[in-house]
């Protein structure tokens, strides 16, 4: 069975995960880049970093196809251990998993195990465990055909803070994304030329696509994630807290029911901080934003 112990974190080192904060329920939190954090609040009685999770998938109808398989890599992996993600764009609601392979075991082999009774997982894909993180989306395509066809390999880069994340199945192998991590604002020097470097966006034609791409409202968090792929351009808010991702459900347009959750259980989820990422690209003379998404610990 796969077990984490140490990550290398692209900034400087991610903490063991043994050295992580519990909750009052045994849960270590982690954000998106398995980097430990305290909880803000007293934990008792709190909700799990799951909890928004089952009710996305509850929301979205999928509760019962895929909870049984979240919950048995929960169980093999460990709580705490492996970050989900809930996605909402023009395509069809995704679902997305992220483990951790400080080790660098052959992680999808031991995942390959854990969902097996539903699902077969990059059949054509050899494990060698070369990589920091795996990554697989689920989705009622991949429900319907029974099969994950690739997985991703997330690197870390030749700089410190950076990340390449490469996308292999039986196509081949290509990447996908790059990834800089930093402090949102201390290190606002570091992300803004990154930001405005993007071959998606003109940012000299127009100053105000600067206000729609980094949006103030969520801008007061942690670490900003800068991501370059090939279609769009994306920012991670790392480090939020319950109010700033109420807003940015309502904005986003996420369910109404899964907004209304959050509202209604603010004081079960003010003790966490939440990740979310907002993909963009310009069209013409707007800025558009094809998909955003809510990370948590599973």
């Amino acid at each position: 069975m796969y077990t984490p112990t140490t990550v290398e974190h692209p900034r400087h080192r991610l903490a063991s995960s043994a050295a992580a904060p519990r909750s009052a329920g045994g849960e270590r939190l982690f954000d998106l880049a398995f980097a430990p954090y305290r909880p803000l609040r007293p934990t008792a009685g709190k909700a799990g970093g799951d909890a928004l999770l089952w009710e996305a998938l509850q929301v979205a109808g999928a509760r019962e196809r895929w909870e049984p398989a979240l919950r048995a890599i929960q169980r093999g992996v460990g709580r705490g251990r492996t970050i989900w993600g809930a996605s909402v764009g023009a395509a069809q609601r995704t679902w997305r998993l992220r483990l951790a392979n400080p080790g660098r075991v052959r992680l999808l082999e031991a995942l390959r195990a854990e969902l097996g009774p539903w699902l077969a997982v990059a059949p054509s894909v050899d494990d060698d465990g070369a990589y920091d993180v795996l990554g697989i989306e689920l989705s009622e395509e991949v429900a319907a055909r029974g099969c994950v066809d690739a997985v991703s390999h997330y690197l870390r880069g030749a700089e410190p803070r950076t990340l390449e994340v490469w996308q292999v199945g039986s196509a081949g192998r290509r990447r996908v994304d790059e990834v800089l991590i930093a402090e949102a604002k201390r290190e606002i020097n570091v992300t803004l030329p990154r930001i405005k470097a993007s071959p998606i966006v003109d940012f000299s034609g127009d100053r105000s696509l600067l206000g729609r791409t980094l949006i103030p409202e969520l801008f007061a968090c942690r670490y900003l994630h800068v991501c370059r792929r090939c279609d769009a351009d994306a920012l991670v808010y790392s480090g939020i807290n319950v109010d700033q991702l109420t807003w940015f459900l309502s904005r986003f347009g996420h369910p109404a029911a899964l907004v209304d959750y959050a509202r209604g259980q603010r004081e079960r989820l003010d003790h966490l901080l939440f990740d979310v990422e907002v993909a963009y690209r310009q069209e013409g003379v707007a800025i558009v934003y094809p998909e955003t998404t809510l990370y948590g610990n599973l």
